[in-house]
């Protein structure tokens, strides 16, 4: 049975077999437990996230084999802008407070799809960010039932 908290400790009847008990004294609830020492970002989800890391990965050891052919800086300048993008899209991923509209995600897919004429990795991780997000919440990394 329960009790108002007020009545703790005092001498009442119980209102189902009418005998005169003592209202315990609740219990002290305990403390809740300790929030960890770092927070984990629930957005970035790997199906997105990864995909996008491999394929920067990807665009700089490609521009770095172009810049040592004689096509050098014809191939490789678009290929670093890329890069530079695609790490800040995947800095932007994973802040939590940072908001990222999924037309951004899905322009830098589609440039890594374009660089896929240089570059086989791209050209897969830009096929497999189109092919998720429109299942992922890019933003709170929820996964779409």
């Amino acid at each position: 049975m329960e009790a108002q908290e007020n009545l703790a400790g005092q001498d009442q009847i119980c209102p189902v077999c009418r005998e005169r008990t003592v209202v315990p004294v609740a219990k002290a609830r305990a403390a809740p437990p300790p929030s960890p020492p770092y927070t984990v970002s629930p957005k970035a989800p790997g199906i997105i996230a990864t995909p996008l890391l491999i394929s920067a990965i990807c665009n700089c050891l490609a521009a770095l084999a172009w810049l040592l052919t004689c096509f050098g800086v014809i191939f490789t300048a678009p290929l670093v802008v890329l890069l530079v993008f695609e790490f800040m899209l995947y800095a932007d991923l994973n802040n939590p407070s940072k908001i990222v509209p999924p037309s951004k995600v899905k322009t830098i897919a589609i440039c890594e799809i374009v660089a896929g004429l240089v570059s086989l990795g791209p050209l897969v991780c830009g096929i497999i960010i189109l092919a998720n997000l429109s299942r992922v919440d890019i933003n709170s990394g929820k996964t779409a039932q």
